[in-house]
């Protein structure tokens, strides 16, 4: 696994700033999302129970509305961003990664085409890298509500994960397609489904275990977050199986 994030970093590292600023906007967007309360405390303690009448809570009260208006607007200004440039390094690096094995493949000699089926280097180039981004994505989608409550998180969260739940079912698709003789398709595919659905009781119940001792969930879905990206590394590693 280390190998292969290794190989991966080059990939990576020309946009290792826009990630690091991105990085850095989204704890930025968290801290002003968890700040938001204050001001309300502000209201509360000084104008509503007071413990001691409050001299001008009408300075408060407008205090307390300017303040919270603008930490609503420099959370959704820093998740703005932060949106913006990981999901551009995001892509830049998916480009990277396809336009170097496309180069890989074109350095290669006629006898490796010639043993090689056109549509299993096409997949190589134009679906697994996909197939790859979205795994990652995942693992994205479900670190996000491990880091913090935020309920922008926790939505953001549900619609990445949701957006890339199918690629799992693609890519099992694709692998047997490209792999197996059209007759054999279904058997290949069935066995995927019954290891998919196995998958599907098992990692929620060894979640639910974690869940429930001193962690609590957030450490189950940190270890849910690192299983994704295992996989997604061991299925970018897959090569075309011997026929």
């Amino acid at each position: 696994m280390m190998q292969t994030i290794r190989r991966l970093r080059p990939y990576a590292s020309p946009y290792r700033r826009a990630l690091a600023v991105g990085g850095v906007l989204t704890l930025a967007e968290v801290g002003l999302s968890l700040a938001q309360p204050w001001p309300l405390r502000w209201v509360v303690d000084k104008v509503l129970q007071p413990e001691q009448p409050a001299t001008h809570p009408q300075l408060i009260l407008a205090g307390s509305a300017l303040t919270l208006v603008a930490l609503v607007l420099l959370a959704g200004f820093a998740d703005y961003w932060a949106t913006r440039l990981l999901s551009a390094a995001g892509l830049h690096v998916a480009n990277d990664l396809r336009l170097s094995v496309l180069a890989r493949l074109q350095r290669q000699s006629l006898r490796f085409h010639g043993k090689h089926r056109v549509g299993d280097l096409t997949a190589r180039v134009t679906s697994d890298v996909a197939y790859t981004q979205d795994m990652l994505v995942q693992v994205l989608a479900t670190l996000l509500p491990a880091t913090t409550a935020a309920p922008v998180a926790v939505f953001a969260s549900g619609l990445l994960f949701g957006g890339c739940f199918l690629s799992a079912v693609a890519s099992t698709t694709a692998m047997v397609r490209h792999n197996l003789p059209p007759s054999d398709w279904p058997a290949g595919i069935s066995a995927f489904t019954i290891i998919f659905a196995v998958g599907q009781i098992i990692g929620p119940s060894i979640v639910g275990w974690i869940a429930d001792g001193a962690g609590g969930l957030q450490r189950g879905l940190t270890f849910s977050a690192l299983m994704l990206l295992a996989g997604a590394l061991v299925a970018w590693r897959q090569q075309p199986l011997a026929r």
